[in-house]
This record gives structure tokens, sequence and C-alpha cells, in this order.
């Protein structure tokens, strides 16, 4: 179970929830939820205008209250961390959430009982 989402993370925690909780046979074989989460919209103006920071804190908070109703399954949290970019070519002209180049790329594997993290993904050392 794999979700991406750029906004509505606790939502999507959620969903990953009720998959992990299902009782359907053809759901049973899942082990744990992946979310990838990002921002996709700048705040500020001129030179102060960013990317928001993805609330982690909040996500493992969240993956941990999840995993514990889900028989202490593991919730995997990416965090895409984007840098605003003024200057943009190709498809990343279209509007300002396009003006992202990938800055970071961190993972945490998130249960009731710990959370191991972060683990650095990208750039690579």
């Amino acid at each position: 179970m794999v979700e991406v989402e750029g906004g509505k993370y606790e939502g999507c925690l959620d969903k990953i929830g009720d998959f992990l909780r299902a009782r359907e046979p053809n759901l049973q074989h899942l082990v744990g939820g992946v979310l990838v989460a990002y921002t996709c919209e700048p705040t500020g103006r001129g030179t102060a205008r960013r990317f928001p920071l993805v609330p982690c804190q909040t996500l493992i908070d969240k993956g941990q209250q999840v995993s514990g109703e889900c028989e202490n399954k593991a919730i995997i949290v990416v965090v895409v961390s984007k840098q605003f970019e003024r200057e943009r070519e190709s498809i990343r002209m279209r509007n300002d959430d396009y003006s992202g180049k990938v800055d970071s790329v961190v993972g945490y594997e998130v249960t009731r009982e710990a959370v191991i993290g972060p683990v650095r993904l990208w750039p690579v050392a």
C-alpha cells in the first residue's frame, strides 16, 4: 500500500490504516504501508519564496497511532524536501507547483513501539 501526498498527510495515513486493518482475504498479505510526503505550494514572496517543510514529527506521531491500531504493522514515511527555484525549464515552467527542485529525501520506519530514522535516501553521501 503506497500513498503519495502533497498536503493531506494524516488522511493518507488513516487510509493506509484502513487497508492494513481490512479483513478481506485479498488484503491479508499487507504487512505495512508507505507514505511519500512532499509539499507542493511555495509560500512567501520574492527572495523569501520557499517550500514549507513537511511536518515530520506529526507524521511520525500519526504513523505510530495507525501502527498501533494495525497489529503494529510498519508504516514507512518518506519525506521529500524541495528547494524553490525561480528559473526553471520544460514542464516545470507551467506554474509554481513545478518550481521545486528536490533538495533531500529521508525515510522513517514507524511502528507503535519504535521509530527508525531519519535515514537519508537522497542525496546519497
